[in-house]
């Protein structure tokens, strides 16, 4: 089945995405301040999970490696982006 992305859809996104402006370059921000040379990047996952969480995403994950992995569960009667 074939999402249609609306006038009204793409409106609420660019309105979401101008409300969170401020807080995505704060963050950005805060990760380039944070050292993360090769093999001690773990201050900057710990930030990276820790946005994760307050963004509410469903899962966030550390792997083995170190690696970030987060988790947003759609919906199938909700628009695919």
């Amino acid at each position: 089945m074939e999402k249609i992305i609306t006038k009204e859809l793409v409106e609420k996104i660019k309105k979401i995405s101008e409300e969170m402006f401020d807080d995505c370059v704060a963050f950005a921000q805060k990760l380039v301040q944070t050292p993360s040379i090769s093999s001690t990047e773990k201050a900057l996952a710990d930030l990276d999970i820790a946005e994760m969480e307050k963004l509410g995403y469903d899962e966030v994950i550390r792997d083995d490696f170190g690696n970030v992995i987060g988790i947003v569960n759609g919906t199938e009667d909700g628009p695919t982006i």
